[in-house]
């Protein structure tokens, strides 16, 4: 009985542990078979009983079973044996193989063997991801633009990427072992191991957590900028401070460079303000000198165009005198004959309708230019019927008109009333008809057709004629301030500048022009109605 007390106890331990163990002999046919072996290889103990145990490994590993069995009859066991196993489903799974051999009773011979066997499977997957993890971080470490360096708690430099030996020009075995300060230059050097010694006592930590620029040191000595960022590490017992540098010597220079162009930027900006500002000045006194011209060249027009009736005036009321005196004359020296006084009487009429009308003309003609100055000079909003002031407009352009031999050809639908400031609306007209007798005519006359018409709240008008056209190359310069073909004859460049200003920024309205070569240019204008407020200020 005491010899089957250990038999038992084997018997308890096969069916109570989920390892999976099984006993062979000398054959290699197994005698025993475990719960934990049911589990593992999907056989009962019927269909292993008896079985040799090539039957559990793929045909590939039938040979290492044999020199297993084979060493194990030399009495040379195999503790942790790393191998493939086969289920009875057919999979193949990693497998942790130990095999111990069994003695006879009070002999040393062997007369079998036990067998453990572990799935290592998940636990082989598991090392793989973590060998691929590590080889990733690796070939991170190894690529990373930025340094890292890896330091114990007393600053002993543990570890260092490329990137960290390309920035201070050490190698890794050169540093490893060696103080972090060896890459500090002063007062970082000297400092450094007071800070650990104050972090550790404290928890206090100035840089740990905070990336700032700092200054480091190359193997030959250099000092460079650079930036620092620390991360504290722990992990179990493990304790170590990160660095991450990266060498800012280009960055900071481009920084410098930079600072340098943006002062010469200042500098510039600061001259170009002032070019504007004079320009502005020699704009605004070119403007005026255009309205004076303006002013001038419609005073010329005045005393042309009232120059005839007045004259005509003066000599019909010089005729008037002739006839006055010849009949006082007559009449004092009692010779006045009736069909003299008949005669006298009708020329005197007639001369008298002959003066009134010159007169009427004349007084109409200043009418006009005076209402014409008035508004240039004013810039208050009134409302015009459109079609009458571009009347008005013309008849002081006309002796400029009679010289370049142009006509002009209103066209209104219907009466068009808008509140505008007139003046400005004067210099849109004039500047482009004259620019079409000038540029469009080359002052050999024809004629310009003006057509007005209110639409969706907006005076809508256009100026067109059917001269040489404008090159295509210099339509979208036309409004340009300075800009004119006629410089040489005594031309500005601001006419069109001026009207297009006019339009687009004191009117909120716009402009544009249509042109083909020898087929003409037309010019669109939109003016909006102003609002109560503008009217009201």
């Amino acid at each position: 009985m005491a010899s089957a007390r250990p038999e038992n106890e084997f018997s308890a331990l096969l069916n109570s542990s989920a390892t999976a163990i099984f006993g062979i002999d000398c054959s290699g046919c197994i005698t025993r078979w475990s719960l934990g072996a049911k589990a593992l290889y999907g056989y009962s103990d019927e269909e292993m009983l008896g079985v040799h145990w090539q039957a559990l490994a793929p045909p590939d590993k039938h040979s290492e079973l044999n020199t297993l069995f084979d060493k194990l009859k030399r009495k040379r066991s195999t503790p942790i044996y790393i191998t493939q196993r086969l289920r009875k489903n057919g999979e193949v799974f990693d497998a942790e193989f130990s095999i111990f051999p069994i003695r006879g009773e009070g002999s040393e011979d062997i007369i079998g063997a036990l067998s453990i066997t572990t799935d290592i499977t998940e636990r082989r997957e598991s090392e793989a991801r973590l060998a691929e993890f590590a080889k990733q971080i690796e070939t991170i470490l190894d690529t990373v633009l930025d340094g890292i360096i890896t330091v114990n708690p007393s600053g002993i430099i543990e570890s260092v990427n490329p990137a960290a030996e390309r920035i201070f020009q050490y190698r890794a075995h050169e540093i490893i072992g060696c103080n972090v300060n060896v890459l500090m230059p002063e007062p970082y050097h000297s400092e450094h191991d007071g800070y650990l010694r104050n972090y550790a006592r404290t928890g206090k930590a100035k840089i740990i957590g905070i990336g700032r620029e700092v200054k480091g040191r190359r193997k030959n000595g250099e000092i460079f900028p650079m930036s620092l960022a620390v991360a504290e590490q722990i992990s179990g017992d493990s304790h170590a401070f990160v660095g991450v540098v990266a060498d800012i010597t280009e960055s900071k220079q481009r920084e410098l460079e930079l600072q340098q162009q943006y002062k010469l930027v200042q500098v510039s900006n600061e001259k170009l303000t002032a070019s504007i500002e004079k320009l502005k000045a020699m704009q605004e006194q070119l403007v005026q000198s255009e309205k004076m011209a303006a002013l001038g060249g419609l005073v010329a027009g005045l005393a042309h165009e009232i120059n005839t009736p007045i004259g005509i005036g003066v000599t019909a009321s010089s005729h008037l005198s002739t006839i006055s005196e010849s009949l006082t004359t007559a009449l004092n020296e009692n010779t006045l004959r009736r069909s003299e006084l008949d005669s006298s009487i009708e020329e005197i009429s007639t001369t008298s309708e002959l003066i009134f009308r010159n007169l009427e003309r004349a007084a109409k003609l200043i009418s006009s230019f005076k209402q014409v100055a008035v508004d240039q000079s004013n810039e208050e909003l009134r409302e015009i019927n459109v079609g009458e002031y571009l009347e008005e407009i013309l008849l002081s352009l006309r002796p400029e008109l009679k010289k370049y031999h142009c006509t002009v050809d209103i066209s209104a639908v219907e009466p068009v009333l808008i509140t505008i400031n007139p003046g400005a609306f004067y210099q849109i007209v004039s500047n482009v008809v004259i620019n079409a007798c000038l540029h469009g005519y080359q002052e050999k006359g024809g004629e310009i057709q003006i057509n007005v018409a209110l639409r969706n709240g907006a005076l809508k008008m256009t100026i067109e004629d059917h001269g040489v056209g404008i090159p295509a190359d210099k339509v979208g310069k036309i409004f340009d301030p300075f800009f004119t073909t006629r410089r040489t004859k005594g031309g500005t460049g601001l006419g069109l500048n001026i009207v297009y200003n006019i339009v687009t920024q004191a009117m909120k309205g716009a402009i544009s022009v249509e042109s083909s070569p020898q087929k003409g240019s037309c010019f669109s204008i939109s003016i909006p109605m102003p609002t109560a407020d503008q009217i009201s200020s």
